[in-house]
């Protein structure tokens, strides 16, 4: 998540929570930058590696 993504950060930072407490794995990253290709190259391949599924 981007510290320069006004508009849905703090929706972010609520959110993370209370996905949590539902059991779901979370983990929310910061950092410093905004929503632009720029910003995403770097973590955007490393984000979608930890993401996993379970049923």
């Amino acid at each position: 998540m981007g510290t320069r993504e006004a508009s849905i950060l703090q929706a972010h930072r609520e959110l993370a929570p209370k996905l949590a407490d539902t059991g779901a794995r979370v983990e929310l990253v910061e950092f410093a930058g905004g929503h632009d290709y720029a910003c995403w190259r770097g973590g955007l391949l490393a984000g979608i590696g930890a993401m996993s599924v379970t049923a």
